[in-house]
């Protein structure tokens, strides 16, 4: 196999930023300001909020002009990236991820779904679950992996708000 070596030319490459905080640390509110100084002094621009979080993502309204796109539980890696999917079809400026922890944590994320497949595998047995344990990530992490190539995908920044 042969590769090709070329100098180096940077590219318009969108961001990807994550912004972490505790609940109320102001992780949206600084999401907002920082997609429109990074979208500039466009006419129009469209940013839109995958809104993990209810009516709070909606809070900030009357400040900053966004689409919201709710998603509710199950919050999986699978509907995260569903719903990247569709919003990459609206060609957005800017994108606001609020919050990314649901995907992890929350009812139907990451560690829900590998305690299903550590059930599926091994059941009760307990010691058979230690066992398992690592097998139980595969399913989880290539959900996962597959939302991070649908965010790789989009031509536009995106801000990841992470509860921490």
């Amino acid at each position: 196999m042969a590769f090709t070596f070329r100098p180096a030319k940077r590219e318009n490459t969108p961001l990807i930023i994550g912004i972490a905080g505790p609940t109320k640390s102001g992780k949206t509110y600084s999401s907002h300001r920082l997609s429109h100084g990074l979208v500039g002094d466009k006419a129009s621009p469209k940013i839109i909020m995958l809104n993990a979080e209810g009516a709070r993502g909606h809070q900030y309204a009357d400040e900053f002009s966004y689409v919201a796109c709710d998603i509710q539980a199950p919050f999986s890696p699978e509907r995260y990236a569903e719903a990247v999917g569709e919003i990459k079809k609206q060609s957005p400026d800017a994108l606001i991820i609020d919050s990314c922890s649901h995907m992890h944590d929350g009812p139907g994320g990451l560690l829900e779904s590998h305690e299903a497949e550590l059930d599926r595998m091994a059941g009760k047995d307990y010691a058979k679950r230690d066992k398992c344990t690592w097998a139980a990530w595969i399913k989880p992490k290539a959900a996962e992996n597959a939302f991070i190539y649908a965010m790789l995908s989009l031509d536009c920044p995106v801000i990841l708000c992470f509860r921490a």
